[in-house]
């Protein structure tokens, strides 16, 4: 294969991302873009090539197609998608997820009221459904006790919730204060009851990977080497013109983007079994998959990961 410009020392390797193209601080492409432009990918051999999907649903077709080699989305999509027989499985960690708050409606007071109430999440696969499942049931709900209705994104559930259209939801960012403001009650932050939880993660087909494993190591090293970069803080000037530059920002904008593209970076990419294994927990209690066992190596294979990390390293 021939990498940017022609150039046959290159080899493109293709990476789906949800389109549209953005450079947010919830995209992946953040810091595969900074990784190009600071030669981290290209000094592996690689030039990287980003494909755009309407939803995770063509995403995840397009990568056991072979439309492209790897794909960045949220673990429960891909969980459910090896459940289904997909052969796929995630080889490192993608981002932390969002930073939520239950929020309720003007007449909700405690969790408790929530009891036989309806509530509004982004849908079964979005990152807010399952935390939302996972908090209540600390607090001593069950799924049974109430009713989760896809509610579109956290803007639209605002409206919703606003309106007593859903009792709550997880907001999150400005939504928070701007809910506080209104004089929603707030319920309380999510993290606490998350514990260790996998958000998102970086798969791969697995015949391809077994064909070429120095590619997926070469793309991961790649990425741990834009990630540790991003997370030096002597390097914040540099990044907010990069992102400036490619995404036309002025700089109030990118230095915004950059601090939340921060805190969602994982050091070092990290993917762990525990992190997997709570996502299926709160997945079997949610009944989008069956009881029974389902042991975290069904989904995750962390040998790449553990080999590029051992040779930075060294």
């Amino acid at each position: 294969m021939l990498g940017e410009g022609g150039r046959s020392d290159l080899v493109r390797l293709r990476v789906g991302k949800i389109g549209p193209f953005t450079l947010d601080e919830k995209s992946p492409s953040w810091t595969i873009e900074v990784g190009m432009e600071k030669g981290f990918f290209q000094s592996e051999g690689l030039v990287v090539e980003m494909v755009l999907t309407q939803d995770f649903t063509t995403q995840i077709e397009g990568l056991i197609q072979g439309d492209f080699e790897v794909g960045h989305q949220a673990t429960v999509q891909l969980v459910t998608e090896i459940e289904k027989g997909a052969p796929l499985f995630m080889f490192m960690g993608d981002r932390r997820g969002p930073i939520f708050t239950l929020v309720g409606t003007s007449v909700i007071r405690f969790v408790a009221d929530l009891r036989g109430t309806r509530l509004g999440s982004s849908g079964v696969t979005g990152t807010d459904h399952l935390p939302l499942i996972k908090m209540l049931s600390g607090k001593g709900l069950s799924p049974k006790d109430y009713t989760i209705v896809p509610s579109g994104n956290v803007l639209y559930r605002y409206h919703l919730l606003k309106r007593g259209a859903i009792a709550a939801t997880l907001l999150s960012g400005d939504m928070v204060l701007d809910a506080e403001n209104d004089g929603l009650p707030i319920l309380g932050a999510v993290d606490p009851h998350l514990g260790e939880f996998s958000f998102s993660a970086a798969a791969a087909r697995r015949d391809w990977a077994d064909q070429h494993p120095d590619l997926l190591r070469a793309y991961i090293r790649a990425y741990l080497r834009s990630v540790r970069w991003l997370l030096d803080p002597s390097n914040r000037d540099q990044v907010t013109k990069i992102m400036q530059t490619k995404a036309k920002l002025d700089a109030e904008a990118a230095a915004r983007i950059y601090e939340g593209a921060i805190e969602r970076l994982l050091p070092d990419a990290e993917l762990t079994a525990g992190g997997i294994r709570s996502v299926v927990d709160v997945m079997v209690l949610a009944g989008l998959i069956e009881p029974g066992e389902h042991p975290p190596q069904k989904y995750i294979d962390l040998t790449f990961l553990s080999s590029v990390r051992n040779s930075l390293e060294n």
